[in-house]
């Protein structure tokens, strides 16, 4: 009788075993499950937020054609409407019209380099190509002159014959938005000299490129925050999500890294502080 009370106790321990265990892997199912779709949930809303960005991006970078199109379009209204004038009176001779017409042509091509400048920001990126860092920098440099020269700021590029292999559209989105923030932060600044650096040099095994500026850097209670989602150091409203956008593309599309602090440099015996930011490209394919 004993023996049979023990059999059934060691039946009834391993049925309750059985089922706990069953239990537990329908309960571990269930939460691998529901994390699953919390990281599903998570990336969705990731990809929600850089595309809200990048469209915010477009519409900056819009502006700035705007603005870098506005001389030469006023510039061609104007002589336009001098050869229309001075036909009425009949005083328009062919040295005129030859004049005219060279002074619309050399508009007509700046129109041209704009869309140029802008096209190469938004070209196929699914490849990576070897591109120039220096070629990069001039076409953003022609699309944000306008701005520069309405802040009174002054760009100092010092860059070697960097090439790198990655994917130049979305380092050129990168650039992009590092030199607005500073044109924007340098604009609020009453100061009669304004800087923004960029500086490139290449090692075996990574290229870096680092930007900054004079406009006294970043609160070092913030330094750490500066690439959350919705940070912003701006006096200007912004949303702070520009930032988050550049460390997404350098860490996770170009596989590189991105990194701020408070650099104090001395340019023509002045000492000055601004935030640096520095950005490492890797040169293995």
């Amino acid at each position: 009788m004993q023996a049979l009370d023990l059999i059934t106790l060691t039946l009834v321990l391993l049925l309750s075993t059985i089922i706990t265990k069953h239990y537990f892997q329908y309960k571990l199912r269930q939460k691998t499950h529901h994390i699953s779709s919390l990281e599903k949930q998570l990336l969705c809303k990731d990809e929600l937020i850089l595309q809200n960005i990048k469209l915010a991006s477009l519409g900056e970078l819009l502006e700035n054609i705007t603005h870098q199109w506005r001389q030469p379009l006023a510039t061609i209204n104007a002589v336009g409407s001098n050869m229309n004038f001075k036909s009425e009176l009949g005083s328009l001779d062919d040295s005129e019209i030859i004049r005219c017409v060279g002074i619309i042509e050399r508009n007509v091509m700046n129109l041209s380099d704009t869309i140029e400048s802008f096209s190469s920001l938004f070209h196929d990126s699914s490849h990576k190509s070897y591109f120039e860092i220096q070629k990069s920098f001039t076409y953003i440099t022609d699309i944000l002159q306008p701005q520069l020269y309405q802040a009174n700021i002054h760009l100092i590029i010092s860059l070697h014959n960097a090439t790198v292999h990655t994917y130049q559209s979305e380092l050129m989105q990168v650039f992009m938005h590092l030199l607005n923030n500073s044109i924007e932060i340098l604009s609020c600044h009453k100061s009669k000299k304004n800087y923004i650096f960029v500086k490139v040099r290449s090692s075996k095994k990574c290229t870096v490129i680092q930007i900054y500026d004079n406009a006294k850097g970043i609160p070092q209670e913030y330094i750490h925050e500066i690439f959350e989602v919705h940070f912003t150091n701006k006096e200007k409203a912004g949303s702070g999500a520009g930032l988050y956008m550049c460390k997404k593309i350098v860490e996770e599309k170009l596989q590189g890294k991105i990194r701020v602090d408070n650099h104090q440099y001395t340019y023509k015996d002045v000492d000055y502080t601004g935030a640096r930011f520095c950005i490492e490209i890797p040169k293995a394919l």
